[in-house]
């Protein structure tokens, strides 16, 4: 990674308050008509005391799910060293860690719930969200270990919270449930199609095409790749992300992450201040994630903080270096506009 990251983005042909808590029921409604026949809801040994959300500190589904997601790997529930082979022992490191979501799953999982409209924190939504991620991460990885009901028991138990998990007796209810519903959520959607057409798979598009041609290298590839879900994950976070992004389509949104990575890291890896080769709609999205990113800050965890490493991806997303990329951005003059072509006859 010692060349610089010299990138032409140019586009290419268009393509709660505080309430009493219930019992949580066991029968999710995922993107589909409701369940035949519901479940019997989980069976509390004494009746919870009222509780608000806001209490146990849970901001939002998103944040939930990115944080029981990161718990989940790093306590080898999920496995993802697998699937990771290419990397180096330095790579997996620096460069894959679940919070850097390197298989694409935690960030299908987010727009997935996001397309769906399944934005609260109620236990259908959040048993909803524990379907998707392990029907996902089976997809990205082949794990068959996740058939076994020990391990679907240790997800379920991750995506409770807390005052439920303690008065909650019938918990193989839950396990028996989520099994069914992952048959559910497959025969009725088309998993493969939505991680294919998710911006992270437009992420990884992008930067395939910047590989070919020649423009990055491997590594660095692998290394713009672990920056990218902290502008992804920021921008749902941020709660304007209808009104900023749902306006472009995916792959340019993509694009402009890539560019957006490319330019943040130029600058914290190299000391390079230079951006005149993100131009046109790939430019004007990444100044919204910037601005998204800026305001928001709620991912800078664990590799989004550590800056001990002179590569490290924590270099390129400190406060003081996003604010370098945005005076650039805002500064910066653009480069001339492209000749017109001469008329054919």
């Amino acid at each position: 990674m010692g060349q610089r990251l010299s990138v032409w983005l140019v586009a290419p042909p268009a393509r709660p308050a505080a309430a009493t808590p219930q019992p949580p029921p066991t029968s999710p409604v995922p993107p589909a008509a409701a369940p035949p026949t519901p479940p019997t809801p989980p069976t509390p040994a004494t009746p919870p005391k009222p509780c608000s959300v806001k209490a146990v500190a849970i901001p939002t589904l998103w944040q939930y799910v990115i944080d029981a997601y990161i718990d989940l790997v790093c306590g080898g529930v999920l496995d993802n060293r697998a699937a990771l082979e290419g990397y180096t022992h330095g790579e997996r490191v620096l460069f894959g860690q679940p919070e850097q979501d390197p298989l694409g799953v935690l960030s299908t999982t987010l727009f997935f719930l996001r397309f769906h409209g399944i934005v609260d924190l109620s236990w259908k939504s959040r048993q909803t969200a524990a379907v998707a991620l392990t029907c996902f991460h089976k997809l990205a990885t082949s794990q068959r270990t996740l058939r076994s009901l020990r391990t679907v028991e240790r997800v379920v138990r991750r995506f409770l919270l807390p005052r439920e998990e303690a008065v909650v007796y019938n918990l193989h209810a839950l396990v028996d449930r989520h099994v069914a519903l992952e048959l559910r959520l497959v025969w009725k959607c088309d998993m493969l199609h939505f991680a294919q057409t998710s911006p992270m798979a437009a992420v990884e598009e992008r930067l395939w095409e910047l590989l070919k041609a020649e423009q990055l290298v491997e590594r660095a590839v692998i290394m713009i790749r672990a920056i990218a879900f902290f502008f992804l994950a920021n921008a749902l976070l941020d709660g304007d992300y209808k009104s900023n992004f749902e306006i472009y389509n995916v792959y340019e949104l993509g694009s402009a992450v890539v560019g957006l990575a490319v330019v943040c890291a130029r600058r914290a890896w190299h000391k390079i201040d230079h951006c005149s080769d993100l131009i046109g709609k790939h430019r004007k999205i990444a100044v919204k994630l910037l601005a998204a990113t800026r305001r928001t800050q709620a991912l800078r965890v664990a590799a989004y903080s550590d800056t001990t490493h002179t590569l490290s991806t924590g270099r390129c997303v400190t406060a003081a270096n996003l604010d370098a990329v945005a005076a650039t951005l805002a500064t910066a003059a653009l480069p001339p506009p492209a000749p017109p072509r001469p008329a054919t006859r």
